[in-house]
Protein backbone atom coordinates (compact mmCIF):
# COMPACT_ATOMS: atom_id res chain seq x y z
CA UNK A 1 0.00 0.00 0.00
CA UNK A 2 1.04 3.84 -0.84
CA UNK A 3 1.02 5.60 2.18
CA UNK A 4 1.28 9.72 2.68
CA UNK A 5 2.11 10.37 6.52
CA UNK A 6 1.78 13.37 7.99
CA UNK A 7 3.77 14.23 11.46
CA UNK A 8 3.24 17.38 13.34
CA UNK A 9 6.60 18.79 13.73
CA UNK A 10 5.82 20.80 16.92
CA UNK A 11 7.41 19.56 19.99
CA UNK A 12 8.89 15.77 20.05
CA UNK A 13 6.06 13.68 21.09
CA UNK A 14 4.42 13.62 17.48
CA UNK A 15 7.94 12.42 15.79
CA UNK A 16 8.01 9.68 18.75
CA UNK A 17 4.57 8.01 18.26
CA UNK A 18 4.93 8.27 14.64
CA UNK A 19 8.32 6.74 14.47
CA UNK A 20 7.33 3.83 16.34
CA UNK A 21 4.60 3.70 13.77
CA UNK A 22 6.35 3.83 10.66
CA UNK A 23 8.76 1.06 11.59
CA UNK A 24 6.09 -1.10 12.02
CA UNK A 25 4.05 -0.13 8.52
CA UNK A 26 7.22 -0.08 6.47
CA UNK A 27 8.10 -3.75 8.49
CA UNK A 28 4.52 -4.65 6.49
CA UNK A 29 5.73 -3.49 3.40
CA UNK A 30 4.22 -0.49 2.87
CA UNK A 31 5.90 2.16 0.61
CA UNK A 32 5.55 5.74 2.71
CA UNK A 33 6.69 8.77 1.85
CA UNK A 34 6.69 11.23 5.19
CA UNK A 35 6.07 15.01 5.62
CA UNK A 36 6.21 16.94 8.75
CA UNK A 37 5.14 20.41 9.26
CA UNK A 38 5.33 22.45 12.31
CA UNK A 39 8.90 22.75 13.30
CA UNK A 40 10.72 25.50 13.47
CA UNK A 41 14.39 23.53 13.65
CA UNK A 42 16.44 20.87 15.09
CA UNK A 43 16.80 17.20 13.81
CA UNK A 44 14.81 14.85 12.85
CA UNK A 45 14.53 11.14 14.00
CA UNK A 46 16.14 8.50 11.88
CA UNK A 47 12.48 6.86 10.67
CA UNK A 48 13.66 4.26 8.51
CA UNK A 49 13.09 5.34 5.10
CA UNK A 50 14.32 5.54 1.74
CA UNK A 51 13.50 9.20 1.62
CA UNK A 52 13.89 11.53 3.86
CA UNK A 53 10.76 13.29 5.35
CA UNK A 54 9.61 16.41 3.07
CA UNK A 55 9.53 19.43 5.48
CA UNK A 56 6.56 21.75 4.78
CA UNK A 57 5.81 25.05 7.44
CA UNK A 58 2.42 23.86 8.25
CA UNK A 59 0.61 25.41 11.39
CA UNK A 60 1.59 25.42 15.23
CA UNK A 61 1.43 27.58 17.82
CA UNK A 62 3.58 30.70 19.24
CA UNK A 63 4.34 30.26 23.60
CA UNK A 64 6.42 32.02 26.01
CA UNK A 65 6.64 31.69 29.75
CA UNK A 66 4.75 28.47 30.03
CA UNK A 67 1.33 30.29 28.16
CA UNK A 68 -0.34 30.21 24.95
CA UNK A 69 0.12 33.32 22.73
CA UNK A 70 -2.41 33.77 20.72
CA UNK A 71 -2.27 36.48 19.27
CA UNK A 72 1.32 35.79 17.71
CA UNK A 73 0.14 32.41 16.86
CA UNK A 74 -2.64 34.21 14.92
CA UNK A 75 -0.28 36.82 13.80
CA UNK A 76 2.22 33.58 12.35
CA UNK A 77 -0.78 32.12 10.30
CA UNK A 78 0.44 31.94 6.46
CA UNK A 79 -2.99 31.23 4.63
CA UNK A 80 -0.71 31.41 1.25
CA UNK A 81 1.89 29.19 2.63
CA UNK A 82 -0.63 26.46 4.06
CA UNK A 83 -2.08 26.75 0.40
CA UNK A 84 1.55 26.05 -1.47
CA UNK A 85 2.13 23.38 0.75
CA UNK A 86 -1.08 21.69 -0.01
CA UNK A 87 -0.34 22.08 -3.47
CA UNK A 88 3.05 20.56 -3.18
CA UNK A 89 1.88 17.17 -2.04
CA UNK A 90 1.18 16.38 -5.57
CA UNK A 91 4.33 15.26 -6.37
CA UNK A 92 5.97 13.41 -2.91
CA UNK A 93 3.74 10.51 -3.23
CA UNK A 94 0.95 10.58 -6.17
CA UNK A 95 -1.88 8.68 -5.50
CA UNK A 96 -1.67 7.10 -2.53
CA UNK A 97 -4.03 4.46 -1.36
CA UNK A 98 -4.21 6.08 2.00
CA UNK A 99 -3.14 9.49 4.18
CA UNK A 100 -2.25 9.03 8.19
CA UNK A 101 -2.03 12.01 10.00
CA UNK A 102 -0.30 12.42 13.28
CA UNK A 103 -2.49 15.95 13.44
CA UNK A 104 -0.58 17.25 11.26
CA UNK A 105 -3.03 19.74 9.24
CA UNK A 106 -1.00 19.47 5.37
CA UNK A 107 -1.63 15.88 4.62
CA UNK A 108 -5.49 15.82 6.25
CA UNK A 109 -6.75 18.62 4.44
CA UNK A 110 -4.85 17.61 1.45
CA UNK A 111 -5.99 14.12 1.87
CA UNK A 112 -10.12 15.99 2.09
CA UNK A 113 -9.27 17.99 -0.92
CA UNK A 114 -8.20 14.90 -3.28
CA UNK A 115 -10.90 12.81 -2.10
CA UNK A 116 -8.26 10.17 -0.65
CA UNK A 117 -9.19 7.85 2.43
CA UNK A 118 -7.58 9.00 5.61
CA UNK A 119 -7.22 8.00 9.08
CA UNK A 120 -5.84 9.98 12.18
CA UNK A 121 -3.56 8.40 14.82
CA UNK A 122 -2.78 10.70 17.88
CA UNK A 123 -3.79 11.99 21.25
CA UNK A 124 -5.69 14.47 19.83
CA UNK A 125 -8.45 12.07 18.33
CA UNK A 126 -9.31 10.87 21.59
CA UNK A 127 -11.13 14.35 22.42
CA UNK A 128 -13.99 13.34 19.25
CA UNK A 129 -15.34 11.42 21.93
CA UNK A 130 -16.27 12.94 25.60
CA UNK A 131 -13.11 12.41 27.95
CA UNK A 132 -12.13 14.52 30.28
CA UNK A 133 -12.27 17.89 29.04
CA UNK A 134 -12.37 21.40 30.75
CA UNK A 135 -15.09 23.63 30.67
CA UNK A 136 -15.23 26.58 28.24
CA UNK A 137 -12.23 26.76 25.50
CA UNK A 138 -14.45 27.59 22.65
CA UNK A 139 -11.18 28.30 20.44
CA UNK A 140 -9.47 25.09 21.44
CA UNK A 141 -12.15 22.84 21.18
CA UNK A 142 -12.39 23.99 17.61
CA UNK A 143 -8.54 23.69 16.96
CA UNK A 144 -8.99 19.93 18.30
CA UNK A 145 -11.90 19.31 15.98
CA UNK A 146 -10.85 20.87 12.65
CA UNK A 147 -7.04 21.21 12.78
CA UNK A 148 -6.06 18.00 11.17
CA UNK A 149 -9.72 16.32 10.27
CA UNK A 150 -9.67 13.12 8.74
CA UNK A 151 -12.09 10.11 8.02
CA UNK A 152 -11.50 7.99 10.32
CA UNK A 153 -10.14 9.01 13.72
CA UNK A 154 -7.98 6.19 15.98
CA UNK A 155 -7.60 8.28 19.31
CA UNK A 156 -5.01 7.31 22.14
CA UNK A 157 -5.39 7.59 25.30
CA UNK A 158 -4.76 6.26 29.36
CA UNK A 159 -7.81 4.92 29.54
CA UNK A 160 -10.47 4.27 27.49
CA UNK A 161 -13.33 6.25 29.07
CA UNK A 162 -15.81 3.65 27.78
CA UNK A 163 -14.91 4.58 23.88
CA UNK A 164 -13.18 2.83 21.20
CA UNK A 165 -9.84 4.91 21.88
CA UNK A 166 -6.23 2.90 21.99
CA UNK A 167 -3.76 3.09 24.30
CA UNK A 168 -0.46 5.38 24.45
CA UNK A 169 2.18 4.42 21.89
CA UNK A 170 5.54 3.56 23.64
CA UNK A 171 8.87 2.13 22.04
CA UNK A 172 9.85 -1.12 23.46
CA UNK A 173 10.99 -1.33 26.60
CA UNK A 174 12.11 -3.71 29.20
CA UNK A 175 10.75 -3.50 32.51
CA UNK A 176 13.20 -1.04 33.84
CA UNK A 177 15.36 -1.88 36.99
CA UNK A 178 15.80 0.55 40.46
CA UNK A 179 15.95 3.96 39.83
CA UNK A 180 18.53 5.79 41.52
CA UNK A 181 15.98 7.49 44.03
CA UNK A 182 17.86 11.38 44.38
CA UNK A 183 17.71 11.39 40.32
CA UNK A 184 14.30 13.44 38.65
CA UNK A 185 14.39 14.56 35.08
CA UNK A 186 12.85 17.57 34.09
CA UNK A 187 11.44 18.51 30.64
CA UNK A 188 9.83 21.77 30.49
CA UNK A 189 10.50 23.28 27.07
CA UNK A 190 7.61 26.12 27.63
CA UNK A 191 9.33 27.48 30.73
CA UNK A 192 12.21 29.96 30.59
CA UNK A 193 14.90 28.34 31.94
CA UNK A 194 15.44 30.99 34.86
CA UNK A 195 12.29 30.21 35.95
CA UNK A 196 13.18 26.65 36.08
CA UNK A 197 16.29 27.38 37.87
CA UNK A 198 14.31 29.12 40.68
CA UNK A 199 12.40 26.79 40.93
CA UNK A 200 14.40 23.80 41.95
CA UNK A 201 17.56 25.14 43.02
CA UNK A 202 16.27 25.40 46.81
CA UNK A 203 15.69 21.64 46.49
CA UNK A 204 19.65 20.73 46.88
CA UNK A 205 18.85 16.76 48.14
CA UNK A 206 18.32 15.89 44.82
CA UNK A 207 19.91 15.73 41.32
CA UNK A 208 17.92 17.30 38.03
CA UNK A 209 18.98 16.66 34.45
CA UNK A 210 16.94 19.12 32.76
CA UNK A 211 16.31 18.72 28.78
CA UNK A 212 14.69 21.15 26.77
CA UNK A 213 16.97 24.11 26.86
CA UNK A 214 20.49 24.20 25.39
CA UNK A 215 23.16 23.38 27.55
CA UNK A 216 26.65 24.75 28.31
CA UNK A 217 26.01 28.35 28.00
CA UNK A 218 27.19 30.99 30.55
CA UNK A 219 23.99 32.13 32.12
CA UNK A 220 23.97 28.12 32.78
CA UNK A 221 26.54 28.13 35.63
CA UNK A 222 24.63 27.46 38.44
CA UNK A 223 24.15 24.99 41.46
CA UNK A 224 25.98 21.23 41.00
CA UNK A 225 22.51 19.20 41.72
CA UNK A 226 21.42 20.93 38.10
CA UNK A 227 22.76 19.41 34.87
CA UNK A 228 21.55 21.00 31.46
CA UNK A 229 21.15 18.09 28.85
CA UNK A 230 21.21 18.81 25.29
CA UNK A 231 18.23 17.12 24.10
CA UNK A 232 19.10 13.23 22.78
CA UNK A 233 16.77 10.82 22.26
CA UNK A 234 18.70 7.85 23.33
CA UNK A 235 20.32 9.45 26.47
CA UNK A 236 16.68 10.92 27.09
CA UNK A 237 15.21 7.13 27.23
CA UNK A 238 18.20 5.99 29.54
CA UNK A 239 17.98 8.95 31.89
CA UNK A 240 14.45 8.24 31.54
CA UNK A 241 15.02 4.40 32.70
CA UNK A 242 17.14 5.26 35.73
CA UNK A 243 15.57 8.53 37.23
CA UNK A 244 13.09 8.25 40.37
CA UNK A 245 10.45 10.85 38.41
CA UNK A 246 9.38 12.78 36.28
CA UNK A 247 8.61 17.05 36.27
CA UNK A 248 7.21 17.72 32.56
CA UNK A 249 4.60 19.50 30.90
CA UNK A 250 1.56 18.12 30.58
CA UNK A 251 1.55 16.58 26.74
CA UNK A 252 1.32 12.68 25.98
CA UNK A 253 3.90 10.81 24.69
CA UNK A 254 6.41 11.58 27.67
CA UNK A 255 3.76 11.17 30.75
CA UNK A 256 3.03 7.58 28.86
CA UNK A 257 6.24 6.86 28.93
CA UNK A 258 7.04 7.47 32.45
CA UNK A 259 3.66 6.00 33.75
CA UNK A 260 4.75 2.63 31.07
CA UNK A 261 8.18 2.52 33.62
CA UNK A 262 5.72 3.19 36.93
CA UNK A 263 7.90 6.46 38.12
CA UNK A 264 6.28 9.48 39.84
CA UNK A 265 4.93 12.00 37.79
CA UNK A 266 4.37 15.72 37.99
CA UNK A 267 2.85 17.91 35.32
CA UNK A 268 2.74 21.52 34.77
CA UNK A 269 0.00 21.91 31.79
CA UNK A 270 0.86 24.90 29.38
CA UNK A 271 -1.17 27.76 30.23
CA UNK A 272 -4.05 28.04 27.67
CA UNK A 273 -3.47 24.86 26.07
CA UNK A 274 -6.48 22.84 26.23
CA UNK A 275 -5.00 19.15 25.01
CA UNK A 276 -2.52 19.93 27.70
CA UNK A 277 -5.11 21.39 30.45
CA UNK A 278 -7.45 17.97 29.60
CA UNK A 279 -4.35 15.61 30.48
CA UNK A 280 -3.72 17.31 33.65
CA UNK A 281 -7.82 16.68 34.70
CA UNK A 282 -6.88 13.15 33.14
CA UNK A 283 -3.87 12.62 35.22
CA UNK A 284 -5.61 13.29 38.55
CA UNK A 285 -8.65 11.23 37.55
CA UNK A 286 -6.80 8.13 37.06
CA UNK A 287 -4.44 8.80 39.91
CA UNK A 288 -1.43 8.45 37.50
CA UNK A 289 0.68 11.78 38.68
CA UNK A 290 0.50 15.13 40.02
CA UNK A 291 -0.36 18.55 38.49
CA UNK A 292 1.29 22.22 39.09
CA UNK A 293 -0.61 24.84 37.65
CA UNK A 294 2.88 26.86 38.24
CA UNK A 295 6.43 26.38 39.56
CA UNK A 296 5.99 25.73 42.94
CA UNK A 297 9.14 24.22 44.96
CA UNK A 298 7.57 23.45 47.89
CA UNK A 299 5.01 21.08 45.86
CA UNK A 300 7.89 19.92 44.12
CA UNK A 301 9.46 18.72 47.28
CA UNK A 302 6.40 17.56 48.70
CA UNK A 303 5.76 15.14 45.18
CA UNK A 304 9.08 14.05 45.38
CA UNK A 305 8.35 12.47 49.10
CA UNK A 306 5.73 10.39 47.77
CA UNK A 307 6.30 6.92 46.44
CA UNK A 308 6.12 5.88 42.84
CA UNK A 309 3.04 4.34 41.17
CA UNK A 310 2.86 0.51 40.28
CA UNK A 311 4.21 0.64 36.36
CA UNK A 312 1.26 0.03 33.91
CA UNK A 313 2.95 -1.54 30.74
CA UNK A 314 1.24 -0.53 27.46
CA UNK A 315 1.08 -3.00 24.91
CA UNK A 316 3.20 -2.72 21.30
CA UNK A 317 0.12 -0.65 20.20
CA UNK A 318 2.12 0.66 16.90
CA UNK A 319 2.62 -2.89 15.48
CA UNK A 320 -1.41 -3.48 16.13
CA UNK A 321 -1.94 -0.56 14.16
CA UNK A 322 0.42 -1.63 11.50
CA UNK A 323 -1.25 -5.00 11.18
CA UNK A 324 -4.54 -3.41 11.36
CA UNK A 325 -3.95 -1.09 8.45
CA UNK A 326 -2.32 -4.03 6.34
CA UNK A 327 -5.31 -6.44 6.57
CA UNK A 328 -7.59 -6.02 3.66
CA UNK A 329 -10.49 -7.23 5.99
CA UNK A 330 -9.84 -5.26 9.33
CA UNK A 331 -12.29 -5.02 12.27
CA UNK A 332 -13.73 -2.19 13.22
CA UNK A 333 -11.87 0.80 15.64
CA UNK A 334 -13.74 -0.55 18.00
CA UNK A 335 -12.44 -4.36 18.49
CA UNK A 336 -8.74 -3.26 17.80
CA UNK A 337 -9.38 -1.13 20.77
CA UNK A 338 -10.38 -3.87 23.07
CA UNK A 339 -7.62 -6.37 21.53
CA UNK A 340 -5.09 -3.78 22.66
CA UNK A 341 -6.89 -3.07 26.00
CA UNK A 342 -7.09 -6.47 26.75
CA UNK A 343 -2.74 -6.96 26.65
CA UNK A 344 -2.19 -3.70 28.80
CA UNK A 345 -0.50 -5.00 32.16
Amino acid sequence: MRILYGIQGTGNGHLSRSREIIRELVACGHDLAVIVSGRAGGSLPDLGLRSPPRMCRGLTFSTKAGRIRLLASAAGLRPLQLARDLRSLDDVLPQPDLVISDFEPVSAWWARRRGVRSLGIGHQYAFVHPVPLPPGHWGGRQVLRHFAPVDVPLGLHWDPFGHPLLPPVVPEMAPAGAPEPDLILVYLPFESRQAIAACLAPLREWRFLIYGHPAGLPDQSGPDHLAWRPFSREDFLADLRRCAGVICSAGFELPSEVIHLGRRLLVKPLAGQLEQLANAMAIEQLGLGEVMRSLDSRQVDEWMARPAPPARRWPHVARHIARWVTESDRCQPAELARECWRETG
